[in-house]
Protein backbone atom coordinates (compact mmCIF):
# COMPACT_ATOMS: atom_id res chain seq x y z
CA UNK A 1 0.00 0.00 0.00
CA UNK A 2 0.95 3.80 -0.73
CA UNK A 3 1.39 6.01 1.93
CA UNK A 4 -1.07 8.70 1.98
CA UNK A 5 -0.76 11.52 -0.72
CA UNK A 6 1.68 9.75 -2.74
CA UNK A 7 -0.85 7.79 -5.13
CA UNK A 8 -1.06 10.79 -7.74
CA UNK A 9 1.40 9.50 -10.39
CA UNK A 10 0.99 9.12 -14.24
CA UNK A 11 3.23 7.68 -16.83
CA UNK A 12 3.33 7.84 -20.94
CA UNK A 13 5.31 6.53 -23.67
CA UNK A 14 5.18 6.97 -27.32
CA UNK A 15 7.66 5.18 -30.05
CA UNK A 16 7.68 4.89 -33.61
CA UNK A 17 9.80 2.31 -36.02
CA UNK A 18 10.44 3.23 -39.80
CA UNK A 19 11.83 0.18 -41.96
CA UNK A 20 13.21 0.98 -45.84
CA UNK A 21 14.85 -2.16 -47.20
CA UNK A 22 17.70 -3.79 -45.09
CA UNK A 23 17.43 -0.20 -43.04
CA UNK A 24 15.26 -0.13 -39.73
CA UNK A 25 14.79 3.41 -37.98
CA UNK A 26 13.18 3.85 -34.20
CA UNK A 27 12.47 6.31 -31.29
CA UNK A 28 10.78 6.39 -27.87
CA UNK A 29 10.24 9.02 -25.72
CA UNK A 30 8.46 9.06 -22.36
CA UNK A 31 7.56 11.12 -19.01
CA UNK A 32 6.59 10.25 -15.91
CA UNK A 33 5.27 12.03 -12.49
CA UNK A 34 5.14 10.40 -9.16
CA UNK A 35 4.34 12.25 -6.08
CA UNK A 36 7.17 12.54 -3.29
CA UNK A 37 4.24 13.85 -1.20
CA UNK A 38 3.21 17.18 0.02
CA UNK A 39 6.86 18.17 1.66
CA UNK A 40 8.94 18.24 -1.75
CA UNK A 41 8.50 18.72 -5.37
CA UNK A 42 7.29 15.42 -7.69
CA UNK A 43 9.70 13.53 -9.17
CA UNK A 44 10.06 13.30 -12.77
CA UNK A 45 10.90 11.29 -14.95
CA UNK A 46 12.25 12.03 -18.95
CA UNK A 47 12.76 9.33 -21.04
CA UNK A 48 14.57 9.64 -24.68
CA UNK A 49 15.76 6.33 -27.14
CA UNK A 50 16.85 6.18 -30.76
CA UNK A 51 18.07 3.05 -32.46
CA UNK A 52 18.60 1.93 -35.76
CA UNK A 53 19.65 -1.72 -37.06
CA UNK A 54 20.99 -2.59 -40.83
CA UNK A 55 20.49 -6.28 -41.91
CA UNK A 56 24.05 -7.35 -43.19
CA UNK A 57 23.05 -10.81 -44.83
CA UNK A 58 19.71 -13.42 -43.64
CA UNK A 59 20.34 -13.99 -39.59
CA UNK A 60 23.52 -11.14 -39.70
CA UNK A 61 21.95 -7.65 -38.17
CA UNK A 62 24.02 -4.81 -36.69
CA UNK A 63 22.43 -2.54 -34.34
CA UNK A 64 23.06 0.39 -32.53
CA UNK A 65 20.62 2.24 -29.97
CA UNK A 66 21.11 4.77 -27.35
CA UNK A 67 19.01 5.72 -24.74
CA UNK A 68 18.81 8.92 -22.20
CA UNK A 69 17.19 9.12 -18.51
CA UNK A 70 16.17 11.96 -16.42
CA UNK A 71 15.10 11.25 -13.09
CA UNK A 72 14.56 14.83 -11.33
CA UNK A 73 13.55 15.03 -7.15
CA UNK A 74 14.81 11.48 -6.39
CA UNK A 75 13.78 10.55 -2.73
CA UNK A 76 15.80 8.72 -0.12
CA UNK A 77 15.46 8.34 3.43
CA UNK A 78 13.17 9.89 6.03
CA UNK A 79 14.92 12.44 8.45
CA UNK A 80 12.54 12.73 11.21
CA UNK A 81 12.31 17.34 10.61
CA UNK A 82 10.89 17.36 7.55
CA UNK A 83 9.66 13.68 6.62
CA UNK A 84 10.80 13.49 3.23
CA UNK A 85 14.61 13.87 2.18
CA UNK A 86 15.72 14.45 -1.47
CA UNK A 87 18.68 12.26 -2.16
CA UNK A 88 21.65 13.49 -3.15
CA UNK A 89 23.99 12.97 -5.78
CA UNK A 90 26.63 15.92 -5.15
CA UNK A 91 26.84 19.43 -4.24
CA UNK A 92 22.85 19.24 -3.14
CA UNK A 93 21.81 17.56 -7.05
CA UNK A 94 18.69 15.31 -6.37
CA UNK A 95 18.89 14.65 -10.14
CA UNK A 96 19.99 11.52 -11.82
CA UNK A 97 21.17 11.90 -15.68
CA UNK A 98 21.58 7.99 -17.40
CA UNK A 99 22.88 7.84 -20.97
CA UNK A 100 23.49 4.19 -22.27
CA UNK A 101 25.04 3.24 -25.89
CA UNK A 102 24.68 0.00 -26.87
CA UNK A 103 25.84 -1.18 -30.53
CA UNK A 104 26.48 -4.93 -31.70
CA UNK A 105 25.65 -7.80 -34.30
CA UNK A 106 22.92 -10.15 -33.81
CA UNK A 107 23.44 -13.67 -35.38
CA UNK A 108 20.54 -16.28 -35.55
CA UNK A 109 20.43 -19.08 -37.22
Amino acid sequence: ALAKGLDGSKHWVIGGTYTIGALGLGVMYGSGTQDNGAAVEDRTQTYLGIGAQYVMAPGMTLFANWNQIEDKNVPFGTPAATGTKLAEFGAGDNTRNIQVLVAGVRVAF
